[in-house]
């Protein structure tokens, strides 16, 4: 059983336009495994902050502790080669929120245009860790695809990164899914569960959605998933609700923001 993973606090003291020299740094990591960043855990850390007059750069480093691979969101885009994420400033009105999650409600505009939302997650192995860099352009300008009401200021005060995983086999976890739906019968329309089963069909039923995207064939799995069965990309297709969370926070900013107009 996982166990919930204890929160370490991040505590970031910055003025704009300096180089951070002194920090005192902790990272967030929601329902993971194990005790505080010890083994057992996937951990994130902050590994650099700055913000220049042009820009805000910042690099992290996720490291997996545990006994088995960890799929980590690596894109929430059209081009699934691009490390994109969202930026938006939250309903507070003073945390600028950068997100790379894709099992979450998305705005139903979104979902009608094309080309389709399309995600990447790669695993990462036992032992195994990697770095990943942000460069953002002053002001930070609204990006926006999930659902949800965003906040209007000209600076930021305050920083979220959040970074989904799953912390189990992505691809069978969708095997799965695609497996109980036909069991339940969840795909035939005329179909009323009994409201003892509603927790699960409301898990499973998103499974014709998954199936119908994927061809209605289980091979479709091959197709998404490369050759070394450690990055897989697929479409949008509802919520699995078994994604979590990585995250860091910063406080004490000064960071330009652009609302959508």
């Amino acid at each position: 059983m996982q166990k919930k993973m204890a929160r370490i606090q991040l505590c970031i003291f910055v003025s704009s336009f300096w180089v951070l020299s002194t920090m005192c740094l902790a990272a967030k990591s929601d329902d993971s495994l194990g005790d505080e960043g010890g083994e057992g855990a996937l951990t994130i850390s902050l590994t650099s902050f700055n913000i220049t007059e042009t820009n805000l750069e910042m690099s992290w480093r996720i490291k997996n502790n545990t006994h088995h691979n960890v799929w980590i969101c690596h894109s929430i885009t059209p081009n699934p080669e691009r490390s994109d994420l969202e930026h938006f400033l939250d309903s507070d009105a003073r945390t600028l929120v950068l997100r790379k999650r894709f099992d979450l409600p998305m705005q139903e505009d979104r979902l009608k245009r094309f080309p389709p939302l399309t995600s990447r997650y790669n695993a990462l192995r036992p032992g195994q860790e990697k770095k990943e860099y942000l460069f953002l352009p002053l002001p930070v300008r609204h990006r926006r695809i999930s659902a949800g009401e965003s906040g209007v200021a000209e600076e930021a005060e305050r920083l979220i990164l959040e970074i989904g995983y799953y912390d189990e086999d992505l691809p069978e976890l969708i095997l799965h899914i695609i497996e109980v739906n036909e069991l339940l019968h969840c795909d035939t329309r005329s179909y009323i569960p009994d409201p003892n089963e509603l927790r699960i069909v409301d898990r499973f039923f998103r499974g014709a959605e998954i199936a119908r995207i994927m061809n209605d064939s289980v091979a479709y799995l091959d197709e998404i998933v490369n050759s070394d069965g450690d990055s897989m990309v697929f479409p949008y297709s509802g919520q699995l609700n078994s994604e979590k969370t990585l995250r860091i926070t910063v406080e004490g900013v000064s960071i330009p923001y652009k609302a959508k107009l």
